[in-house]
């Protein structure tokens, strides 16, 4: 594992790469209120490491990232897939597969429209991309019906304590044979202005249509 720090305009970012030089580069963008520690069973897979260059980084505000010098431009889903953008030129990728897991598929979206546009801003191709646990989406109605933010959980969540709220979450989120101190640890670091953000810039109708994209 390479270790290495970026500071752009959105903060200062933490970035780690995996696997062989030279072979095909994957990017791997985290969820809300976690971390590329989140990716761990990846990139310790022997098998994965040998065939591919693995990169992951922390979003502004999550993990060993800078909190966002101005929160609200930051916290958006476009300005997460300009800094994903920073971190690849940071490392000369011309080419590259992405995955993105729940808020990190949002980011992923944004990245690959930026991407793969008419007149793309950069000269780098997107060989493949994967979400997992997003609801591609566009507006607060697709929102709240992608993410059921009336469900029984959410709720819960809501008219916790602060702290007790975020236990939950991470009970909500990960299997309890799968839960590990750092997830707790990684809820807490989180930038509390990032959800009210993130999640304000999606909802707006200035957002980039996920569902139209998608569909092509």
């Amino acid at each position: 594992m390479t270790e290495s720090t970026l500071t752009t305009t959105h903060g200062t970012l933490s970035i780690n790469t995996y696997g062989t030089p030279g072979k095909p580069d994957v990017l791997l963008l985290h969820g809300m209120s976690t971390s590329q520690k989140g990716f761990r069973p990846i990139v310790e897979n022997a098998d994965l490491l040998s065939n591919y260059r693995i990169t992951t980084f922390d979003f502004p505000g999550h993990g060993s990232s800078t909190n966002a010098p101005d929160p609200p431009t930051t916290y958006t889903f476009p300005s997460f897939a300009s800094a994903a953008i920073a971190v690849l030129q940071h490392l000369n990728i011309t080419k590259v597969a992405i995955y993105g897991h729940s808020m990190g598929g949002h980011v992923a979206i944004e990245l690959v429209h930026r991407l793969t546009s008419a007149n793309p801003e950069l000269d780098i191709k997107v060989s493949g991309y994967m979400i997992t646990g997003t609801g591609p989406c566009k507006g607060r109605e697709q929102f709240q019906e992608s993410y059921a933010t009336d469900s029984p959980a959410t709720l819960r969540r809501q008219v916790l304590p602060p702290d007790e709220s975020l236990q939950q979450f991470v009970k909500d989120v990960y299997s309890a044979e799968h839960q590990e101190c750092w997830m707790l640890e990684d809820s807490r670091r989180s930038d509390e202005t990032a959800k009210k953000h993130v999640f304000g810039a999606a909802t707006s109708e200035e957002a980039l249509d996920e569902r139209k994209f998608i569909e092509g």
